[in-house]
């Protein structure tokens, strides 16, 4: 858990303000980093897309809650790429534990060991790994339709917030794009240390170990 966390820590920076980060794709063949406009309260700035497209989709299902100790055999989720000439991989034991196919689902950070393509941009995943870097808190309270983003350092960018923005909206959009606006509310998850941490133990009376 510790190498995950320092794995999400070197894509987000060294974090020390709020930090969103922004994955964008698109169906069309080929990319082009695109200026958006971010939107915090009555602050206004501008953004560039990362340079690669981002692997993003929507869960076509409800994600089941899970725990963050064990391989999660029983769970799926299926979901679907936007661009459908994108592909998800599989990968061993030893590749998750190196950090590999490492994604975001609604809030949850999650690993997947096994991609079965089930049709035109959709893959089942399975084998996973939950609350990953400390998102443990929304490993219960998945829906359907919640955004999906393979996590990759060069194809999102992380947008520092002030501390006054936690709590507000935040919303991002392409000036003079067709698409809505994306839009989120703040918070300062991104600060928050993977659990557990401030561990203490003693022994008791009896020699047993005392949390």
């Amino acid at each position: 858990k510790q190498q995950i966390a320092a794995q999400f820590a070197a894509y987000a920076r060294r974090l020390t303000q709020p930090t969103l980060m922004l994955a964008a794709s698109s169906p069309s063949p080929g990319w082009k980093s695109s200026g958006v406009e971010i939107v915090a309260s009555t602050q206004t700035s501008m953004i560039r897309t990362a340079l690669r497209k981002s692997v993003l989709g929507r869960t076509l299902g409800v994600l089941a809650a899970g725990e963050p100790y064990l391989v999660d055999d029983i769970s799926t989720i299926e979901v679907e790429l936007i661009d459908a000439d994108q592909w998800l991989m599989s990968c061993d034991d030893d590749a998750l534990v190196n950090g590999s196919n490492l994604a975001a689902i609604g809030g949850e950070l999650i690993q997947f060991g096994e991609a079965v393509p089930v049709g035109p941009a959709r893959f089942r995943l399975s084998r996973l790994l939950r609350g990953r870097a400390g998102t443990e808190w929304a490993a219960g309270g998945h829906s359907i339709g919640e955004a999906f983003v393979l996590i990759e350092a060069d194809a999102v960018r992380p947008i520092e917030l002030p501390d006054w923005a936690v709590g507000s909206q935040v919303s991002a959009r392409i000036p003079g794009g067709a698409t809505q606006a994306a839009t989120i509310t703040a918070t300062a998850e991104s600060l928050r240390p993977p659990s557990p941490v401030n561990l203490a133990a003693s022994f008791n009376g009896d020699g047993d170990l005392a949390g």
